[in-house]
This record gives C-alpha cells, sequence and structure tokens, in this order.
C-alpha cells in the first residue's frame, strides 16, 4: 500500500519493498548456508553469495557488511531470546524455573536448520571461535541469572555445567533421528544436575 512517499513521482510501496528486502535476505541466508555447506565456511566468499544470492554486492555490504555478518545476525537474534527469556529473577525451585526457561527457549526451534549450522560451525576456523565467544556470553548471563536465586553453589560453576550438559543433549540429539524433537535429549542431560540445587 503507497505511503504518501513518493520516488519520481510515483508513490512508494513501503510494504511491497520490505517484502522484497525480507525475501532478498532470506536468499543471502539461504546462499550463505548452502555454499558454506557444499565449499566450507572458510573457503567461502562473498563474491559467490552475492551470485547465488542474485542481490548486489552493494546490497549485500550494506546488509552483512562481511560473510560473518550473515551469521552473526543470527547469532544475535539468538542473544536476544536467550537475553528476554532469563530476563526475570529465578522462581523456585530454580531447577525447575531453569529446565523451563531453556525448554522455552526449544518452542518454535527450526531443529533442520540448527543441524545445518551446527555442521558449518564445526567445519569453519572461524565459526567456532565466534560459537566460543557466544558461550562466555551465555556462561556469563546464567551466572548472572543464577547469581540472582542466592544458591549455595558459586553461579559460575552452575552455569558451566548448566551449559556443558545442555551440549551433551544437543551432540546426543545430532547423532540421533533427524525427526526427533531436541529437547528431550537436552533435558535428560540436564536431570544429573539437580542436585547442584539443593536451595
Amino acid at each position: 500500500m503507497p505511503t504518501g512517499k513518493k520516488q519520481h513521482g510515483v508513490p512508494i510501496d513501503e510494504d511491497g519493498r520490505r517484502q522484497r528486502s525480507r525475501r532478498s535476505r532470506d536468499r543471502v541466508w539461504e546462499a550463505t548456508l548452502t555454499l558454506a555447506e557444499e565449499r566450507g565456511f572458510d573457503a567461502l566468499d562473498v563474491a559467490a553469495i552475492v551470485e547465488r544470492s542474485g542481490v548486489s554486492r552493494r546490497t549485500f555490504y550494506r546488509w552483512f557488511g562481511s560473510k560473518e555478518g550473515v551469521i552473526t545476525g543470527f547469532v544475535q537474534a539468538e542473544r536476544e531470546r536467550f537475553t528476554d527469556r532469563f530476563a526475570e529473577p529465578p522462581s523456585s525451585p530454580v531447577f525447575d524455573d531453569l529446565l523451563e526457561r531453556l525448554k522455552g527457549l526449544e518452542e518454535g526451534r527450526d531443529l533442520a536448520l540448527d543441524r545445518r549450522l551446527w555442521g558449518i560451525v564445526q567445519g569453519s576456523d572461524s565459526l567456532r571461535l565466534l560459537y566460543q565467544a557466544e558461550v562466555a556470553f551465555y556462561q556469563s548471563a546464567l551466572a548472572d541469572w543464577l547469581a540472582r536465586a542466592s544458591l549455595g553453589a558459586e553461579p559460575e560453576v552452575l552455569a558451566a555445567a548448566i551449559l556443558g550438559a545442555r551440549q551433551v543433549g544437543v551432540r546426543r540429539w545430532l547423532g540421533g533421528g533427524e525427526q526427533e524433537p531436541r529437547w528431550p535429549f537436552v533435558e535428560r542431560a540436564l536431570k544429573p544436575l539437580a542436585a547442584l540445587f539443593a536451595e
């Protein structure tokens, strides 16, 4: 629907422009993932992404800045989901609250995309470094959340144990069937930690 703005005397359809922009970003995202699977992320260059996606080089750099920028956009969205999920202080029992919040992060996830991304990250030195930085962010944020619970254990130690157990669950899920939900694997890996949350 035209917004009243005009370009060269013709009304501009802002909604249509946003939809085209979204579709173009999606093409860049898919091109980046597909090419990274084919060639490896570290061997990938922007020229190949631009060619495969059909967007101009100028548009690509305006939106993403680099091939890493395509991935970091996804990473930033994940950070925001995590931060939102853990914004409120813990409620008692803390372990049950933790499980509910982590389970909430699993809802609505594109598990096929998660599998693809995991494979790409494992094949890339630069993305493994990004992944390690993300783990450090989550560990710090989780420790801050746990510190508000006033548990007897050190929040940093608990946060490291939680993320380690979660990672075990994710790896078990990756080794399982493609159609299986991830949460049961993660929950089983986390359950032994319940004793650390004695209040």
